[in-house]
């Protein structure tokens, strides 16, 4: 959310590769995390039942409402619309075609990437031609394409607190990374409180 406004702030380069070093730190705590506890994790993945998805269901659902902000109905249509859209296929357990309207392309269901490139990344390429015939300069040009010691010393503490939460979160079963990525987006504004700028750059959103 954060990597385009620092785009548009001439620092692209500073975000991409400020994004990667993150990805690196948290694939090394989820790699050892793995590798010492993988026992204890193969054995309550197992004992997870009924009860616990539907727990870790409300827990998505209260994670929904905390990233509402001051703009709750809209989050709430957003979810209802991400729900039918994810509705569409067949049934994992009956096998029940649903929503698919007899195309055979359905069948499979909406994928989450075709989604996303369609509902975000044709607009905003739209967006940019519009201001690029205008004249307007949509994205500032950067000399800079790596962060520097006082970048990465910034979120230093930002990351390894990401990782371990996302790593808890990330193996539950069904979970899987958004969830963790959307709830240590959620934290890490919270911790910042009215000081930070996260979704108008700041690099702790990253």
């Amino acid at each position: 959310m954060d990597g385009y406004p620092m785009a548009r702030q001439g620092l692209a380069g500073v975000a991409l590769s400020l994004s990667a070093w993150s990805s690196f730190i948290g694939a090394l705590i989820a790699t050892c995390g793995m590798v010492l506890f993988a026992p204890l994790l193969a054995k309550w993945a197992i004992a997870f039942g009924p009860a616990e998805y539907f727990v870790l269901m409300v827990f998505a659902i209260v994670c929904l409402g905390g990233m509402a902000g001051d703009r709750p109905l809209k989050t709430f249509i957003a979810a209802l619309i991400g729900l039918f859209l994810s509705a569409v296929g067949i049934d994992a357990n009956s096998g029940v075609y649903r929503f698919t309207g007899d195309n055979i392309h359905l069948t499979d269901g909406i994928q989450f990437v075709v989604l996303v490139l369609g509902l975000f990344s044709i607009s905003e390429i739209l967006l940019l031609l519009e201001k690029t015939h205008r004249g307007q300069e949509a994205v500032k040009a950067t000399g800079r394409m790596m962060f520097n010691f006082k970048e990465a010393a910034s979120v230093f503490v930002v990351n390894i607190r990401c990782g371990l939460l996302g790593f808890i979160l990330g193996v539950l079963p069904g979970a899987g990374a958004t969830l963790a990525s959307a709830v240590a987006y959620m934290t890490e504004k919270r911790i910042a409180g009215p000081t930070g700028k996260f979704g108008q750059g700041d690099m702790r959103g990253l």
